[in-house]
């Protein structure tokens, strides 16, 4: 019920927007499991960080291209030392 989340927890959507945050929750919880996977409790502190700082006023969807394309590089480079054992 509402009155059991704090006020903090709770934003007003217009109907095209809440229409666009169904399904979000589960993809934050696979998000969150990867990121678990991947790194530490400080690491994740720190990228959260990083990512407050940087996406104040600027282009949300270029920052998320930007980290898809470091993600993609560095996959490309650990996929590449397995290749040539090294």
């Amino acid at each position: 019920m509402p009155w059991e989340y704090e006020d903090a927890d709770i934003i007003t959507l217009c109907e095209d927007c809440h229409e666009k945050e169904s399904g979000r929750s589960s993809t934050e919880k696979a998000f969150i499991y990867a990121l678990k996977l991947v790194f530490s409790k400080e690491d994740i502190e720190y990228i959260y960080d990083g990512l407050m700082e940087y996406s104040i006023s600027r282009d949300h969807k270029k920052t998320a291209d930007k980290i898809v394309a470091i993600l993609k590089d560095r996959n490309a480079q650990i996929r590449s030392r397995k290749i040539r054992g090294t």
